[in-house]
């Protein structure tokens, strides 16, 4: 846990930075699903819309 306290005028990047490094690549993806599974909590019915967009499309080309 990382904590700190400034008064918002003099906020700055670096902090959210470190923490972010700190974290690595496994808590950056566990920091977003647990964000995806809050967003299900709150809107009833989006569970049911977490499946990943498939795109289908046919291309023929013209004889001419």
């Amino acid at each position: 846990m990382m904590s700190r306290l400034v008064p918002l005028k003099e906020a700055r990047r670096d902090f959210d930075l470190l923490f972010w490094k700190r974290i690595g690549t496994q808590g950056k993806f566990e920091a977003a699903w647990n964000m995806v599974c809050d967003l299900a909590n709150w809107k009833p019915g989006y569970a049911h819309q977490q499946r990943l967009r498939r795109t289908v499309a046919s291309l023929k080309l013209r004889k001419g």
